[in-house]
């Protein structure tokens, strides 16, 4: 497990998100020694009551997280292909994957003019921009300002996993 923030302790109860299962931490090693909590940045092994997916977040009990199937967000476009609403992708962050739809494409920074955002219905290469982005499922996160790892990622193609942009989350609509 990677600590993103905030720490882990020994007997204290988590939940762990999307699975909304509740999680007690038996124990927390390093490679060397078993620990009495782990920080900000620690890579660890945990002892824990059940099993838990690729890509679940640890989340204590009394912490609410933010969570939407309906986000903006800014996003950079990498892809020759252009951005519209309606197009499939998938969301990723640290190990998890979402499927998602771009929903709408609200604006794009004009690049001559630092702050001036332009009306459009599609991103080009290069391009940023500000879009709705709709998902199934819960998309738990933090805005990025607050905690980069969990309000940023990268957009991939849902068919080839291509790598089409990259989005740092704004907050729900």
């Amino acid at each position: 497990a990677h600590v993103i923030d905030g720490s882990l302790l020994p007997s204290n109860e988590y939940i762990a998100l999307p699975s909304k299962k509740r999680i007690v931490i038996h124990s927390i090693r390093n490679h060397k020694h078993i620990l009495k909590s782990a920080s900000k940045g620690e890579a660890v092994t945990l002892s824990i009551n059940t099993n838990l997916d690729r890509g679940d977040l640890l989340v204590p009990l009394k912490n609410k997280i933010r969570h939407s199937k309906r986000l903006d967000a800014i996003i950079i476009w990498f892809s020759h292909t252009p951005l519209k609403a309606g197009i499939d992708v998938t969301l990723q962050r640290m190990a998890s994957t979402q499927p998602a739809t771009i929903e709408h494409v609200h604006t794009k920074f004009d690049l001559e003019v630092f702050g001036k955002q332009i009306a459009t219905d599609k991103l080009e290469i290069n391009d940023t921009g500000i879009v709705t982005i709709m998902s199934s499922n819960d998309i738990y996160f933090d805005d990025y300002q607050n905690c980069k790892k969990m309000g940023a990622g990268t957009i991939t193609d849902r068919n080839n996993g291509k790598v089409l942009g990259a989005f740092l989350l704004k907050g729900n609509v």
